[in-house]
């Protein structure tokens, strides 16, 4: 069965006709290494799983690029702000390194989610979780070290250090390279 099937049954038991659904509203795309999967301005039309690779969410402040997230395999990607609202995005998805994903476009889950009520807990509880996450960033950036910030990343995403450049890493956790190399060498 397909990753996203599993992360949303896995969330709430989805039933045999939910799974065919979605299963054929799914689509499949591959990118190769810092392709843009979606730009600034662009609406965007598809929530993405991440199957293989890894994407950073970024945005343009003062003429530098600020990371907001990154995505690696079995994660969730889409500038949500414009998925959800069908307004432009302000922000960008590029990928760091080649990448599969599945996808399912806004008209696609929005029917879904009206046939399938378990379907549409999965994502009420998935939206709740990536609200809580982003408390939880909120809070660090405002009242955690810069020490504090990548300890927790070593912890919770040691990969992201051998996968992302280390200018993506320090915007991430909201601090200069300077600072990164500082704290690394502590």
């Amino acid at each position: 069965m397909n990753g996203f099937i599993n992360l949303l049954d896995t969330v709430s038991s989805l039933s045999s006709d939910c799974k065919q659904d979605l299963m054929a509203s799914l689509k499949v795309f591959e990118y190769k290494k810092n392709q843009i999967v979606l730009d600034q301005g662009q609406v965007c039309n598809y929530l993405y799983f991440v199957d293989q690779g890894l994407l950073r969410l970024f945005y343009y402040r003062d003429g530098k690029d600020v990371t907001d997230y990154f995505a690696t395999e079995q994660n969730l990607i889409g500038g949500i702000d414009s998925f959800f609202s069908r307004l432009p995005s302000k922000k960008i998805i590029e990928t760091l390194e080649p990448c599969k994903l599945t996808a399912i476009s806004h008209s696609s889950l929005e029917r879904l989610y009206t046939k399938y009520h378990n379907l549409e807990k999965a994502g009420r509880i998935l939206a709740i979780s990536a609200f809580l996450s982003l408390q939880e960033r909120l809070y660090a950036i405002q009242f955690q070290t810069a020490k504090e910030r990548y300890d927790e990343l070593v912890s919770n995403k040691p990969d992201l250090l051998r996968r992302a450049s280390l200018g993506q890493i320090a915007s991430y956790l909201g601090i200069t390279q300077v600072t990164l190399s500082r704290v690394r060498g502590q």
